[in-house]
C-alpha cells in the first residue's frame, strides 16, 4: 500500500513539473500576459531583475529639484495623482505636467515651474496628505490633480496569495505561476461576485456607496482648502487607455466632474479629447496610447493630449 501511494506521488510530481515548465516556456514564448499592473514578471528587466518601462513600485516619485522660495517672474503648478500624473512609462519631460509647462512658457511672458508630486499607487486621500505635507510650501498659483478612475479605492488592487508568501517570493519570476494566479483570481472574482464583475465600476455608487461618500469628504476638505489658500485648484480627470469608440466608464465621469464640482473644484474631464482623438485616428488602436505593449498607463501619445486639453482650457480662461 505504502510503495503504490510512493509511485502515485512520485508520478503526480513528475507530472506537475512537466506542466510546470512546458507552461513555462510556452508563456515566455508568447512574451507572458502583460498585466502590468499586477506584478506580471513578464514586465521585468531580465538583467536588473526591476520592471521594465520605469514600471515602479507603489509610493513612487520623481526627484524634485525646486527650492520651497518661488522665484520672481515664475508662476508655479502643483501636480498631484497617481502613476497616470506620474506619468509611470514614460520620461519626466514626456509627462502631461511638463509638457503643459512647456507650452504655457511659450505663450507666457512668466516662467512657468510644474511641480510633480504625484506617487504610483496614490488615491484621493493620500494626495489630499501630501497636498497639506508639501504641495502648499511650494506657494502654487494653481493645483492640478489627476483622477484615476481607480482612486476611491482604499488600496490598490492586488491579487491574492496562491501559496504562502515565503514561497512565492522564491518563484516571483515565474511566468506560468503568475498566468495561475491571474486566472484564478479572475475566476474567484466572478465567483465571489458575479459574471458581470468590474473592478471599476465596483469602486463607484450604488455598490461603494460608502466609499463613495468618504471620497466626496476628501474632495471638499481639498477644496476648502483652496479656497483658504485662494489657489485654484483642478480636478483633471483622467480616462483609462481603453476603446474610446466605445467606452463604458462615461457614468463613472459623470459622477467624478459632478462631485468635483460640488467641492469647489475646476473640473476638467479630458474624455472628450480622447474619443476625437479615436475618431479621427484612421489607424486607431488603443496600444497607440499605451505607455509599451505591456503597460495601458499613458503614453507619450496620451499625455500630449492631456497636456493639450488642459492647456487649452487655461488659455481660454481669463487670466
Amino acid at each position: 500500500m505504502f510503495i503504490k501511494i510512493f509511485k502515485v506521488s512520485v508520478l503526480f510530481l513528475i507530472t506537475s513539473l512537466i506542466v510546470f515548465f512546458s507552461g513555462e516556456v510556452v508563456l515566455r514564448g508568447f512574451g507572458g500576459l502583460r498585466a502590468c499592473g499586477l506584478g506580471d514578471p513578464s514586465c521585468w528587466s531580465k538583467k536588473s531583475g526591476s520592471l521594465v518601462f520605469n514600471f515602479l513600485p507603489e509610493g513612487t516619485k520623481r526627484k524634485l529639484e525646486y527650492k520651497a522660495e518661488k522665484p520672481k517672474g515664475t508662476l508655479r503648478i502643483v501636480g498631484l495623482g497617481d502613476s497616470f500624473t506620474y506619468g509611470q512609462g514614460v520620461k519626466s519631460e514626456e509627462t502631461f505636467l511638463k509638457l503643459l509647462e512647456k507650452k504655457l512658457d511659450e505663450k507666457s511672458r512668466f516662467k512657468h515651474e510644474n511641480i510633480n508630486l504625484a506617487e504610483c499607487g496614490m488615491n484621493i486621500a493620500r494626495e489630499l496628505e501630501i497636498l497639506e505635507i508639501e504641495g502648499l510650501k511650494y506657494n502654487p498659483d494653481l493645483i492640478i490633480i489627476g483622477f484615476c478612475l481607480n482612486d476611491p479605492e482604499a488600496e490598490p488592487y492586488k491579487l491574492r496569495r496562491l501559496l504562502p508568501q515565503t514561497i512565492e517570493r522564491k518563484i516571483k519570476g515565474s511566468y506560468f505561476y503568475f498566468f495561475l494566479k491571474y486566472r484564478i483570481n479572475i475566476i474567484l472574482d466572478k465567483f465571489i461576485h458575479d459574471e458581470n464583475y468590474d473592478y471599476i465600476k465596483n469602486l463607484y455608487p450604488p455598490r461603494n456607496i460608502s466609499g463613495w461618500r468618504n471620497l466626496k469628504i476628501t474632495m471638499e476638505k481639498i477644496g476648502k482648502i483652496g479656497i483658504e489658500n485662494n489657489i485654484p485648484i483642478m480636478l483633471i480627470i483622467i480616462p483609462l487607455m481603453e476603446n474610446f469608440n466605445d467606452y463604458k466608464y462615461k457614468p463613472e465621469h459623470g459622477m467624478i466632474a459632478q462631485t468635483g464640482r460640488e467641492s469647489g473644484l475646476i473640473v476638467l474631464d479630458t474624455l472628450p479629447d480622447f474619443v476625437t482623438f479615436a475618431e479621427n485616428t484612421s489607424d486607431y488602436y488603443k496600444k497607440m496610447l499605451w505607455a509599451n505593449e505591456k503597460d495601458g498607463h499613458p503614453g507619450v501619445v496620451a499625455h500630449e493630449i492631456i497636456a493639450r486639453s488642459i492647456y487649452n482650457y487655461i488659455r481660454s480662461e481669463p487670466d
